[in-house]
C-alpha cells in the first residue's frame, strides 16, 4: 500500500535527466545508503552549499537572488549552532523564504523566519514555556527563554536606539541617545514566544534513517499546539505611538478591547495591583 504525503514549499517532482543531482541521505531496498549518479562527486556536508551556487549563476532572475543573499545575511542560521550540517533539505527551504519573499513584505519574511525550525534552535525559544507552566508542571520559577525576543528587536527590526528619518540618533532632553527597548520588554516579549513546537515529520523529508531513525521535521513551519505551554495573557506593546502603549493580545480578547467603564477593565487601571494566581481558576 502506498501513502500520500505533503509536499514542502514549491516542491516539484525530481527529473534525473535535467542533472543538477546532489548528494542527500536516501536508501536503497537493503537500507543503505547510495550516492550514485552524482553530476560531481562529494559528501553531504557541500550539497546545500553546491545547490546554492548552481541556482546563483545560472538562475534569470538575478535581481530576486541578490535580494535573498541580502536578506539572509540579516536573519543568519549557522551550522555551528545547528547540528544538521549534513541535511541539504532544511537549509534550502530556509533560505527559499528570502527567495520568495524578495520583492514581497518585510511582515511575511519576518512571520516565516520566526516560525522556521532552524531559527527556533538558532535562537532557543523553540520549546520555551510560560512562567505559569514552570510553576504548575515542576513547581518552579521558570521563566520564558529571551534569546529571540532580544535579537528580534536588536538585530532584526528596530536595532538598540530610535533614530531620526535622516538616521540619526534621537535624543532625549539631556542630549543622549534614547533606547528603543529595555529588560522590561524582553521579559514581556519572551512571553510571546511560548509553546511554539515542530509539526509532526513526514515521510519525503531528507533524512539518515540508518542514524536517525526518529528524525524530527526541520522543514514545515512551528506551530503552538498546546496551550499548556503558551503564555496567552496580553502583553504590553512596545511603542505607545503618541496615544499610550497599547497591550496585545493573544486568542483572548485583548485588553485594550475592554470597555473603559466597565469594572472588568479594572485591573489596567493606574494603582491596581497584581498578585500571580497561575492559569487555573479558582473554585
Amino acid at each position: 500500500p502506498g501513502m500520500e504525503v505533503c509536499g514542502s514549499p514549491n516542491e516539484v517532482a525530481n527529473v534525473p535527466i535535467k542533472g543538477h543531482q546532489y548528494n542527500n541521505f536516501r536508501n536503497d531496498e537493503q537500507g543503505t545508503t547510495s550516492n550514485h549518479l552524482l553530476d560531481q562527486d562529494h559528501g553531504k556536508s557541500s550539497s546545500a552549499l553546491m545547490i546554492w551556487f548552481t541556482v546563483n549563476m545560472m538562475a534569470q532572475d538575478q535581481l530576486r537572488q541578490r535580494v535573498a543573499w541580502a536578506l539572509s545575511e540579516i536573519f543568519i542560521v549557522t551550522k555551528n549552532d545547528i547540528n544538521k550540517e549534513e541535511q541539504a533539505e532544511y537549509w534550502t527551504n530556509y533560505y527559499d523564504i528570502f527567495v520568495r519573499h524578495a520583492f514581497g513584505n518585510f511582515h511575511n519574511i519576518l512571520k516565516e523566519v520566526s516560525y522556521n525550525p532552524l531559527m527556533g534552535v538558532m535562537l532557543t525559544y523553540e520549546g520555551s514555556k510560560s512562567l505559569a507552566w514552570g510553576v504548575e508542571e515542576k513547581d518552579s520559577m521558570l521563566f520564558p527563554d529571551e534569546n529571540f525576543a532580544r535579537e528580534i528587536m536588536q538585530l532584526f527590526t528596530i536595532g538598540l536606539w530610535k533614530l531620526n528619518q535622516d538616521g540619526t540618533p534621537k535624543l532625549d532632553s539631556n542630549g543622549d541617545k534614547i533606547p528603543t527597548y529595555d529588560n522590561n520588554d524582553i521579559t514581556t516579549f519572551a512571553r510571546a514566544w511560548t509553546g511554539f513546537e515542530r509539526q509532526e515529520t513526514r515521510g519525503n523529508l531528507e533524512t539518515n534513517w540508518d542514524l536517525q531513525p526518529w528524525y524530527e521535521n526541520s522543514v514545515d513551519p512551528m506551530w503552538v499546539k498546546s496551550s499548556d505551554a503558551r503564555d496567552v495573557f496580553p502583553k504590553l506593546g512596545l511603542d505607545d505611538g503618541g496615544d499610550g502603549r497599547r497591550y496585545i493580545g493573544d486568542y483572548i480578547q485583548r485588553c485594550d478591547a475592554l470597555p473603559s467603564n466597565s469594572t472588568s477593565g479594572s485591573f489596567l487601571r493606574k494603582g491596581a495591583k497584581y498578585r500571580y494566581l497561575g492559569t487555573k481558576a479558582l473554585s
